[in-house]
């Protein structure tokens, strides 16, 4: 949907595996606030900010 070629995609799912283990040690409010972090860049990648 945004042109994003295969090796960045490589390299993101490294950066989530980061992410994921991050969340593991973590709180509740922190998935609620990486949740919300990666919905705001989800809606600015699709050119849905306000």
């Amino acid at each position: 949907m945004c042109g994003v070629d295969l090796p960045v995609l490589d390299n993101a799912a490294a950066y989530i595996a980061g992410w994921l283990r991050h969340i593991r040690d973590g709180s509740a409010a922190d998935v609620v606030q990486a949740a919300g972090d990666a919905q705001r860049a989800a809606d600015w990648l699709m050119g849905a900010e306000e």
